[in-house]
């Protein structure tokens, strides 16, 4: 069986600083996987003028973040960008 932790987007500045609440979901994720070590992890968000108006999608700052905090590559699933409406 395979087991996926999925990160829902959340918003991050023109700088892709994260907000309180991607740290928070993401925190989250990195606990999950520690404790659970065969999951695999997957980031969403892409871009929006009110979520992200950086020049590359949410998920690659989210996906950075926690291979900071010490995720391996490869348990990181590529990225699911949220659409733009």
């Amino acid at each position: 069986m395979n087991n996926i932790i999925i990160v829902l987007g959340a918003p991050n500045d023109a700088r892709g600083n994260l907000s309180q609440i991607a740290q928070d979901r993401l925190n989250c994720a990195y606990n999950l996987y520690q404790a659970n070590g065969s999951f695999r992890i997957v980031c969403t968000g892409g871009f929006g003028a009110h979520f992200n108006p950086t020049e590359k999608p949410h998920y690659f700052y989210a996906q950075k973040f926690l291979i900071e905090k010490g995720i391996p590559d490869h348990a990181i699933a590529t990225g699911v960008p949220r659409p733009i409406p």
